[in-house]
């Protein structure tokens, strides 16, 4: 992520060498400096997560081979609540599943999370513990 809240992808591919895609190039969504994370699994997919200055979840998905893609999880989840600050990356079953975790108002901690076959979900850490 650079200075202005752009996130750019870097990578390297055999046919072409190094490369650079700015993944916010249209200036729909504007990242909050210092909210991305990214976490790569064994099925060779990498992935960004940024929160937007709403406070919005939004992941981005680049498979081995493929088209890469954004999905605003705050939207898409019913429930779900803005966060701020940063964002962390955990696997869960052992690389098969993910969690986003975050701190919404009142200092609660947030786990999105998705297992495979299931769709994304949210869960109040904070409440649930305390």
């Amino acid at each position: 992520m650079d200075a202005a809240g752009d996130i750019w992808h870097i990578y390297w591919t055999k046919a072409t060498g190094w490369e650079s895609r700015n993944l916010t190039a249209d200036g729909s969504l504007t990242f909050s400096p210092g909210s991305l994370t990214s976490f790569s699994n064994l099925q060779a997919i990498t992935r960004f997560a940024g929160l937007t200055t709403d406070g919005d979840v939004v992941l981005f998905q680049f498979p081995g081979s493929g088209t890469a893609t954004m999905t605003n999880l705050t939207d898409t989840i019913v429930g779900a609540p803005a966060l701020t600050g940063s964002l962390v990356f955990a696997p869960t079953r052992v690389s098969k599943g993910m969690a986003i975790i975050g701190v919404a108002a009142g200092g609660k901690v947030i786990r999105y999370s998705v297992e495979p076959g299931s769709p994304w979900g949210v869960v109040d850490v904070t409440s649930a513990v305390v």
